[in-house]
């Protein structure tokens, strides 16, 4: 018999029998016997009719299970023909053409059409399921488009280089544990992926701006890159309709030779226009450089600030703060000059520094690293001097059994440790000035303390201010949407009335008579004495304002405007540090428009995630690092 005369019937069957679960078999007792085995089929043989099967009952007939991985990119319909018959279908989910799908026909025309399918649409059919907290389970489409946006946006806000993004081991990493569809992207490429990305993420805050009632205060300083390229940061402030205190680097641009005060004006104004905020600003701040105090009279030609612009020039705290402090260090020059000498002799060497670790262990002491100070920053010199608490005395008999000399002593220490303790007061003061945040806890925390009425000079000026706001925002122009409801420490009312006259029954207030007008409710209510203990401690004076925004109309756009204005430029000055990461001495080929970009960038992802805020940089560089230094000792 020739085997060409055998009919192959394997590609109707499907391929995956071995994967059957015993469980969906029929019964043992409709099992075949060992008699009952499959013969091969001739070509000549006739075919069984299927009037033996159709007469089965097919209520002891269990339906098998479809186990074949290609039914999951496939739905079973019910198609009408015309002469009334329905048969089933298989209809691909994705470009919805039919094919059969009687069981007889088995699965592999499904898995051809479904890898034709695949390569002619390409990645739209990389789909998987993801489990959202609203919507339950629903369909992930991957999209190569959209993963060159995500993957901008990490590359400029993780602060990587272009080149990282076609980094063969990164490309592994995603295909092999995340998207097998992934496909590495170049660095040009995504250097234009982040233009994009920064040209729209711009336009979503000028748009924000547009909307924003209140105005905006900015902040801006100067700095050296390090391709010595002077850049110009500028910084926006402000409070948004939810009340939450937002801070944006509108700006990070290289500023050209000469740095006068005309030149800062005219970068500033060219910002100022491309974010349409010319009327929106309401102050700026700047350090005590004559140059800026130059460019802030241009500013008030042009762009005329409210109120006579009482509020419009702000002088950073911070760097009055340094100028008092270098002077205070010219006193003690001759004592902390011997100190650094012997901090740099012990730590200019890898062996004086272990055999420093080893004379801190003898004596009882964690070895630690002594760093030098940074003199142009004088907290540096405070962190210098407070890391050497407890270890003068390893450290005068390390440096002068070397020197052969007693150059260092205890005198010396003591003038240092002295001026120490007297600028740490400084520091604090550092610290808690260098973000609006801090500064609104420490209101928060001050609310008893209050003003004598004799000052009348005070009073003056802030009627002065209250009438001028309230010309500007009459009745009819301020907002008049709902409101939540008041709740005033822990009492409710629907109407402002009733919660004045209350206040004043209860001797809180001097009389409803004198609480007329919005700014002598204000002064005249005792609203500390209504909070309790915990209210008092978690205090937050911009919910206090949102909450009471409707019964303060006029003040509470007077106090969104004075609560915006920083009284430093540390939110500038802390885009250098990042600047300086990003401009390294590995980018400085990096032009300024996409120095701009990533900066900004980065900036403005950090405030969706709310972390922005100013960190020491000196602190954790002078921080035991007792570790690294023991196991150098090992």
């Amino acid at each position: 018999m020739d085997p060409r005369d055998y009919i192959d019937f394997g590609e109707h069957y499907d391929n995956n029998f071995e994967h059957l679960n015993p469980d969906d078999m029929p019964n043992n007792e409709n099992n075949l016997t060992s008699n009952d085995v499959e013969q091969p089929m001739h070509a000549n043989m006739p075919l069984e009719s299927n009037t033996q099967e159709e007469n089965i009952d097919q209520t002891e007939v269990k339906k098998r299970k479809k186990t074949s991985e290609v039914w999951k990119h496939f739905k079973v319909c019910d198609q009408k023909l015309d002469d009334g018959t329905i048969l089933p279908k298989a209809v691909c989910i994705y470009c919805k053409h039919a094919l059969t799908c009687k069981t007889t026909n088995g699965t592999g025309h499904l898995h051809r059409h479904f890898n034709a399918c695949l390569k002619k649409n390409g990645h739209n059919h990389a789909r998987q399921s993801q489990l959202s907290a609203n919507t339950g389970i629903s369909s992930f489409k991957y999209s190569q488009a959209k993963m060159r946006v995500e993957l901008a946006r990490f590359i400029a806000c993780a602060e990587l280089p272009f080149r990282f993004a076609e980094n063969r081991c990164f490309e592994r990493f995603v295909q092999v544990a995340l998207q097998p569809e992934f496909k590495k992207v170049s660095r040009n490429t995504n250097r234009s992926d982040v233009v994009k990305l920064y040209d729209e993420e711009k336009k979503k805050l000028i748009n924000v701006f547009s909307n924003l009632k209140g105005s905006i205060a900015v902040t801006s300083d100067m700095w050296d890159g390090g391709n010595n390229l002077p850049f110009i940061c500028v910084t926006a402030h402000y409070i948004d309709e939810n009340w939450l205190l937002q801070k944006r680097i509108i700006a990070f641009r290289l500023l050209e030779f000469p740095h006068t005060g005309s030149s800062i004006f005219h970068a500033m104004m060219n910002v100022f226009k491309e974010y349409n905020i010319t009327h929106k600003i309401f102050s700026i701040t700047f350090d005590n450089a004559s140059n800026n105090s130059s460019a802030i009279e241009q500013f008030k030609h042009v762009l005329h600030p409210p109120y006579g612009g009482k509020f419009f020039h702000m002088r950073c705290v911070c760097h009055i703060i340094n100028l008092m402090v270098q002077d205070g260090l010219k006193v003690i020059q001759t004592q902390l000059q011997l100190i650094r000498d012997a901090i740099g002799y012990i730590s200019s060497s890898s062996s004086r520094q272990q055999d420093f670790a080893h004379l801190c262990m003898s004596h009882g002491l964690k070895p630690i690293k002594l760093k030098k100070d940074i003199r142009i920053r004088w907290n540096s010199t405070y962190h210098m001097l407070k890391s050497c608490k407890g270890y003068t005395n390893v450290i005068n008999f390390y440096y002068n059994n070397k020197m052969n000399d007693n150059l260092l002593r205890d005198e010396e220490w003591n003038v240092c440790f002295a001026l120490v303790d007297f600028f740490k007061v400084f520091y604090d003061a550092t610290i808690k000035v260098s973000g609006l945040e801090v500064i609104l806890t420490e209101i928060s925390r001050n609310l008893s303390i209050s003003l004598p009425l004799t000052i009348s000079n005070i009073q003056k000026t802030f009627n002065d201010t209250y009438l001028l706001y309230k010309k500007k925002y009459s009745v009819g122009t301020i907002a008049t949407q709902s409101a939540p409801t008041v709740h005033l420490f822990g009492s409710s009312s629907s109407s402002s009335a009733a919660i004045f006259g209350m206040l004043a029954s209860k001797g809180k207030q001097k009389s409803v008579i004198s609480s007329r007008t919005e700014v002598f409710k204000y002064l005249d209510t005792e609203f500390v004495e209504f909070m309790t203990e915990e209210e008092r401690n978690n205090f937050n004076i911009l919910d206090w304002w949102k909450a009471h925004e409707k019964n303060f109309p006029v003040l509470s756009i007077m106090a969104r405007d004075v609560l915006t204005t920083p009284v430093s430029t540390v939110a500038s000055e802390s885009a250098f540090s990042a600047g300086g990461r990003v401009l390294d001495e590995k980018r400085t080929r990096l032009t300024p428009q996409i120095c701009e970009a990533l900066m900004c960038l980065k900036d403005w992802e950090d405030a969706d995630f709310r972390t922005q805020s100013f960190v020491d940089e000196d602190l954790s560089y002078f921080e035991d690092d007792s570790t690294s230094s023991l196991n150098e000792v090992c």
